[in-house]
């Protein structure tokens, strides 16, 4: 994502920057392949320690544990073979819909189950408003995965009075909508504990910021909407096992 947002601050961090600090390690999960130096500095750098100073939530801490564990489960020192494993598993996910997962919004939101439809364009008008875009979006739709959390990362770190509480209608308005289902799908179906460990972890830490803005943003959370009613099960009439013939029969 490139633009002029960064040009809006003013040099000092905001009371969000941690989290959006997490939302940067997120973001390299989501955009490509895993190599050797990321997966090499995450480990040598105790990255779940980091992470557990910034994330308190339940599910955030249960999520760090699970990347610990996945991180463990990697050889000491993986090899070209592991690597291919792990870049398989990553175009399953995000590039060949091998998994049956989109990572971009507009799939999970509208009723064909197309990409860069309305959703998208919804995306871009926010990112518009605060003068970012994608290099490409034909190669990569603006309403992606990774595109959305460098987003929010950016409205977490911005100077503007107003960014905190965009950040939480932004993800109230798109990515809340269907990143839980994306996670889940990912941790359900994926064979990588990584990955799984990575989805499980991204939606734990977006929730948990959605919670903090609430109470530092003072942006509730919106009420969900009753389920409609279903129709009333037609009771049985005595006399009605025997088949009905018009004409046969009283009518009213």
């Amino acid at each position: 994502m490139s633009g002029d947002g960064d040009a809006k601050r003013n040099g000092t961090e905001t009371a969000f920057a941690p989290y959006a600090d997490c939302l940067d390690l997120l973001v390299r999960f989501h955009d490509r392949e895993l190599d050797a130096d990321f997966l090499a500095g995450i480990r040598d750098n105790a990255i779940g320690d980091w992470l557990g100073e910034i994330l308190s939530s339940r599910q955030s801490r249960d999520a760090i544990v699970g990347l610990k564990q996945a991180l463990a489960s990697l050889p000491p020192a993986p090899g070209p073979a592991d690597y291919d494993r792990l870049a398989a598993e990553y175009a399953e996910i995000y590039l060949t819909h091998g998994y049956r997962i989109s990572p971009n919004g507009s799939v999970w939101l509208t009723e064909d189950h197309l990409e860069r439809q309305a959703p998208m364009f919804e995306v871009r008008n926010w990112y518009r408003h605060y003068g970012v875009g994608v290099p490409d979006w034909r190669k990569r739709p603006d309403d992606h995965i990774a595109h959305q959390i460098q987003f929010l990362a950016l409205l977490l770190r911005h100077q503007s009075p107003h960014a905190a509480g965009d950040a939480a209608r932004f993800l109230d308005a798109n990515l809340l909508k269907w990143l839980p289902d994306f996670t889940a799908r990912v941790a359900q179906r994926c064979k990588s504990p990584i990955y799984r460990a990575a989805a499980t972890l991204t939606a734990a830490t977006v929730e948990e910021i959605r919670d903090i803005l609430q109470t530092r943003a003072g942006v509730a959370r919106p009420v969900p909407e009753p389920e409609p009613k279903r129709p009333a099960r037609a009771t049985r009439i005595p006399g009605s096992e025997q088949p009905y013939v018009p004409g046969q029969a009283e009518s009213w």
